[in-house]
């Protein structure tokens, strides 16, 4: 069997996503969306400022740095965001909060 074949039959028999194909995220029942933090500049009546700073890894040896930061409208919004993202670089945290602005 070609490997498009294989392909094709993958995603038909629903093993590969169809729209994991076209890049757009993808949710499972039951789970909610990610919260994505605003642009500070875009919405300024925003209330809260959330940071996530740390090392990730690329490969066993790399390390990279990561700083993630954004405004939010309420803190449980920016708590939901900090969690999300601990959850991704949990192991290299450096700075994580969420404050007033």
């Amino acid at each position: 069997m070609t490997m498009k074949k294989t392909f094709a039959l993958a995603v038909v028999l629903g093993l590969i996503a169809p729209s994991a194909m076209s890049g757009e995220i993808i949710h499972r029942a039951g789970e909610r969306p990610r919260e994505m933090p605003n642009k500070c500049s875009q919405y300024p009546d925003d209330l809260y400022y959330g940071v996530f700073q740390g090392i990730g890894q690329i490969g066993i040896y790399l390390d990279k740095p990561i700083y993630e930061g954004g405004c939010f409208p309420t803190k449980k919004r920016c708590d939901a965001w900090l969690y999300a993202i601990r959850s991704d670089h949990g192991a290299g945290e450096q700075l994580a909060n969420c404050r007033p602005r």
